[in-house]
């Protein structure tokens, strides 16, 4: 390892009495081989924070290796309305980076790097809204096609009724044509 290196690792003996957490940054290919946590840009260069190379373990005290960031916080005001602001706060660099898919905190492996899983509608309702949205982003007519047919029990479980496919089935007709099907959706009976 070379001395900068060496110089970013060095820290203070940390205080007793709280835990000491290993962090390991794991990059993906195209990623930087450093990355820095917190700290502040002045002249477009970051300025203090935690510095972590790639595949090198770094050692840092839980209690006193927190940076600042925005939370947000809700409340219930008298009449019932709920009001939220977000709040600078010291958190510490364990809450923000365990749940990172580029760090090994604790010799824990990182969450798998993937694409978001699309939450499930609860009812009619939400049902549209969710079909419209995976309709917008399909690239091709059998994908749609497949994809409607596999909800069919779906928006049975969720009651979607005629009123629902009134809204949903023009835009699935449109969306069809646009990217080249002919195939005509007829409703479900109720």
């Amino acid at each position: 390892m070379s001395d900068e290196n060496a110089s970013v690792l060095e820290r203070k003996t940390p205080p007793q009495g709280g835990p000491i957490d290993e962090y390991i940054y794991l990059p993906s290919p195209g990623d930087p081989q450093h990355t820095t946590i917190g700290g502040e840009v002045q002249n477009n260069q970051v300025v203090g924070g935690f510095t972590f190379i790639a595949n090198v373990p770094q050692k840092l005290p839980r209690k006193s290796s927190t940076t600042m960031c925005l939370v947000r916080q809700e409340r219930e005001l008298s009449d019932g309305q709920i009001v939220s602001r977000s709040i600078e706060k010291r958190v510490p660099i364990y809450e923000l980076l365990r749940y990172n898919p580029s760090f090994m905190v604790n010799g824990v492996p990182p969450l798998p790097r993937g694409g978001i899983m699309a939450k499930l509608p609860t009812d009619p309702d939400q049902y549209r809204g969710y079909c419209i949205g995976w309709m917008r982003e399909a690239k091709d007519a059998p994908s749609i096609q497949a994809r409607w047919d596999g909800e069919e029990m779906l928006r049975e479980r969720l009651g979607v009724n005629a009123s629902d496919l009134a809204f949903i089935v023009p835009f699935m007709q449109g969306r069809l044509l646009d990217l080249g099907g002919a195939r005509t959706v007829l409703a479900m009976p109720m």
